[in-house]
Protein backbone atom coordinates (compact mmCIF):
# COMPACT_ATOMS: atom_id res chain seq x y z
CA UNK A 1 0.00 0.00 0.00
CA UNK A 2 3.04 2.08 0.38
CA UNK A 3 4.41 2.26 -2.47
CA UNK A 4 0.88 2.59 -4.16
CA UNK A 5 0.44 5.83 -2.01
CA UNK A 6 3.61 7.40 -2.82
CA UNK A 7 3.04 6.71 -6.92
CA UNK A 8 -0.69 7.31 -6.93
CA UNK A 9 -1.60 9.52 -4.06
CA UNK A 10 -4.62 10.42 -6.01
CA UNK A 11 -6.28 6.69 -5.59
CA UNK A 12 -6.56 7.82 -1.81
CA UNK A 13 -8.41 10.75 -2.20
CA UNK A 14 -11.84 11.20 -2.26
CA UNK A 15 -13.86 11.24 -5.94
CA UNK A 16 -12.63 9.64 -9.31
CA UNK A 17 -9.45 10.33 -10.17
CA UNK A 18 -9.21 12.33 -13.38
CA UNK A 19 -8.12 11.23 -17.20
CA UNK A 20 -5.03 13.09 -16.53
CA UNK A 21 -4.08 11.71 -12.98
CA UNK A 22 -4.91 8.03 -14.50
CA UNK A 23 -3.25 8.37 -17.83
CA UNK A 24 -0.13 9.80 -16.40
CA UNK A 25 0.46 7.55 -13.81
CA UNK A 26 0.98 3.60 -13.40
CA UNK A 27 -2.56 2.63 -14.49
CA UNK A 28 -2.25 4.15 -17.77
CA UNK A 29 1.27 2.98 -18.16
CA UNK A 30 -0.29 -0.42 -18.26
CA UNK A 31 -2.77 0.68 -20.25
CA UNK A 32 -5.73 0.35 -17.99
CA UNK A 33 -8.76 2.94 -18.79
CA UNK A 34 -9.57 3.60 -14.70
CA UNK A 35 -8.33 2.72 -11.54
CA UNK A 36 -11.04 0.33 -10.88
CA UNK A 37 -9.95 -1.91 -13.70
CA UNK A 38 -5.88 -1.93 -12.48
CA UNK A 39 -7.50 -2.56 -9.40
CA UNK A 40 -9.15 -5.70 -10.61
CA UNK A 41 -6.18 -6.83 -13.05
CA UNK A 42 -2.82 -5.75 -11.84
CA UNK A 43 -3.95 -6.11 -7.87
CA UNK A 44 -6.20 -8.72 -8.24
CA UNK A 45 -8.81 -6.93 -6.01
CA UNK A 46 -12.32 -5.91 -6.04
CA UNK A 47 -13.46 -2.69 -5.50
CA UNK A 48 -15.34 -3.52 -2.14
CA UNK A 49 -11.90 -5.39 -1.28
CA UNK A 50 -9.88 -1.66 -2.28
CA UNK A 51 -12.19 0.32 -0.51
CA UNK A 52 -11.80 -1.76 2.84
CA UNK A 53 -7.87 -1.89 2.77
CA UNK A 54 -7.42 2.19 1.54
CA UNK A 55 -9.92 2.62 5.33
CA UNK A 56 -7.56 0.08 7.03
CA UNK A 57 -4.63 1.73 5.32
CA UNK A 58 -5.26 5.53 6.41
CA UNK A 59 -6.13 4.48 10.24
CA UNK A 60 -2.66 2.66 9.80
CA UNK A 61 -1.11 6.33 8.44
CA UNK A 62 -2.45 7.83 11.78
CA UNK A 63 -1.22 5.02 14.13
CA UNK A 64 1.83 3.85 12.65
CA UNK A 65 2.17 1.45 16.00
CA UNK A 66 -0.31 -0.55 14.21
CA UNK A 67 2.52 -1.70 11.33
CA UNK A 68 4.49 -3.88 13.92
CA UNK A 69 0.89 -5.55 14.80
CA UNK A 70 -0.18 -9.01 13.00
CA UNK A 71 -3.38 -7.56 12.28
CA UNK A 72 -5.50 -7.60 9.28
CA UNK A 73 -7.32 -4.58 7.39
CA UNK A 74 -10.40 -6.31 8.41
CA UNK A 75 -9.68 -6.27 12.26
CA UNK A 76 -8.55 -2.31 12.01
CA UNK A 77 -11.54 -1.03 10.24
CA UNK A 78 -13.68 -3.25 12.25
CA UNK A 79 -12.02 -2.07 16.10
CA UNK A 80 -12.07 1.63 13.98
CA UNK A 81 -15.61 1.87 13.82
CA UNK A 82 -16.49 -0.10 17.20
CA UNK A 83 -14.33 1.80 19.55
CA UNK A 84 -15.05 5.41 20.52
CA UNK A 85 -11.65 6.38 21.20
CA UNK A 86 -8.79 3.99 18.69
CA UNK A 87 -5.90 2.99 20.61
CA UNK A 88 -2.77 5.21 20.78
CA UNK A 89 -0.33 2.63 21.17
CA UNK A 90 0.79 -1.14 20.94
CA UNK A 91 -0.30 -1.91 24.58
CA UNK A 92 -3.82 0.46 24.29
CA UNK A 93 -4.50 -2.13 21.45
CA UNK A 94 -3.83 -4.61 23.35
CA UNK A 95 -5.85 -3.95 26.20
CA UNK A 96 -8.74 -3.54 23.51
CA UNK A 97 -8.23 -6.87 22.45
CA UNK A 98 -8.26 -8.45 25.73
CA UNK A 99 -11.62 -6.24 27.19
CA UNK A 100 -12.80 -7.19 23.37
CA UNK A 101 -12.30 -10.80 23.51
CA UNK A 102 -13.77 -10.99 27.12
CA UNK A 103 -17.05 -9.41 26.26
CA UNK A 104 -17.33 -11.99 23.90
CA UNK A 105 -19.57 -14.78 24.17
CA UNK A 106 -18.01 -18.13 23.60
CA UNK A 107 -21.08 -20.22 22.49
CA UNK A 108 -20.49 -23.01 19.78
CA UNK A 109 -23.66 -23.06 17.50
CA UNK A 110 -26.28 -26.02 17.69
CA UNK A 111 -24.72 -27.16 14.22
CA UNK A 112 -21.30 -27.06 15.71
CA UNK A 113 -22.39 -29.01 18.85
CA UNK A 114 -24.22 -31.89 16.31
CA UNK A 115 -21.14 -32.11 14.38
CA UNK A 116 -18.94 -32.55 18.00
CA UNK A 117 -21.23 -35.13 18.77
CA UNK A 118 -20.75 -36.62 15.26
CA UNK A 119 -17.65 -36.64 15.21
CA UNK A 120 -16.92 -38.23 18.91
CA UNK A 121 -19.25 -41.17 17.77
CA UNK A 122 -17.13 -41.53 14.99
CA UNK A 123 -14.03 -41.60 16.86
CA UNK A 124 -15.52 -44.12 19.09
CA UNK A 125 -16.50 -46.58 16.37
CA UNK A 126 -13.27 -46.22 15.11
CA UNK A 127 -11.41 -46.96 18.19
CA UNK A 128 -13.47 -50.33 19.05
CA UNK A 129 -12.33 -51.40 15.35
CA UNK A 130 -8.49 -50.39 16.19
CA UNK A 131 -8.85 -52.38 18.98
CA UNK A 132 -10.62 -55.31 17.05
CA UNK A 133 -7.76 -55.25 14.37
CA UNK A 134 -5.08 -55.21 16.71
CA UNK A 135 -7.02 -58.59 18.29
CA UNK A 136 -7.32 -60.04 14.88
CA UNK A 137 -3.56 -59.18 13.86
CA UNK A 138 -1.99 -60.39 16.94
CA UNK A 139 -3.86 -64.08 16.84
Amino acid sequence: MDAIHDAMPFLFSPGRPTHEQIENSEIGRTHHENWSEYIRWELDWNDSGWRAWIRAYKVVLAYPYLRKLDVTASIINIRKSMLDTFPDSAEQWREQEIKVRDKKPRKRSPNTEERLLILEKKIATMSFEIQDLKCQINQ
